[in-house]
């Protein structure tokens, strides 16, 4: 009994954290920022909160209409959680196209994008916002799949991308994720990592 009554005070801790995000994603002005432009993406534009911060939806893959919860972004690239709210299968999409990009964060994310446009592929990037959130989204996902992998000093990233089953790859230096790679060796060699996935 006190399992059902947990049970049922965590889906109205989801339920509130759910409704909270949608206001905070309907407050929110479309703007640039300075995370972005320190990330490469000085043109790009996000969502921001009333307190200057980067909004990044995290919304059902299954529904994605739905907003589970939010992650924030300060300048410094500080990031938080919306407490209560679902992480698993919760995504963020960024794009349209045939197939999906998988890849943990958000100036991952655009990244990866920028690396696809140079090959001119068009597809999906979805941001997971973790490397253990990646195997859940992509087991509720169909179609052509990737994943795109932070190379961790724990081999955390690794580990989870292998479990996807899927053709994976991530930056050769221990440490950068595919933005700081993208930042230090370019476009064209970031497209190229990508290019050599799509051909194993």
């Amino acid at each position: 009994r006190d399992m059902q009554a947990e049970q049922r005070r965590d889906a109205e801790r989801r339920r509130k954290a759910a409704q909270q995000a949608e206001e905070i994603v309907g407050r929110c002005r479309f703007d640039s920022h300075p995370y972005l432009d320190r990330k490469g993406f000085k043109d790009e534009q996000g969502l921001v909160d009333f307190d200057g911060r980067l909004v990044i939806p995290m919304r059902a893959i299954c529904e994605y209409r739905r907003v589970n919860s939010v992650q924030w972004i300060s300048s410094d690239g500080e990031k938080k959680f919306l407490p209560g709210g679902t992480a698993k299968a919760s995504a963020f999409v960024i794009g349209t196209g045939p197939e999906a990009w998988l890849c943990e964060g958000y100036a991952t994310g655009l990244s990866v994008r920028a690396a696809l446009q140079r090959l001119y592929r068009p597809a999906k990037v979805v941001v997971c916002f973790s490397a253990g959130n990646i195997a859940a989204v992509a087991a509720r996902m169909t179609g052509k799949r990737f994943v795109v992998a932070d190379n961790d000093e724990s081999g955390t990233g690794a580990r989870y991308a292998a479990q996807t089953g899927l053709s994976w790859a991530m930056p050769p230096d221990v440490g950068m994720d595919f933005n700081d790679f993208h930042q230090s060796a370019g476009v064209q060699a970031a497209a190229a990592l990508l290019r050599g996935l799509i051909r194993s």
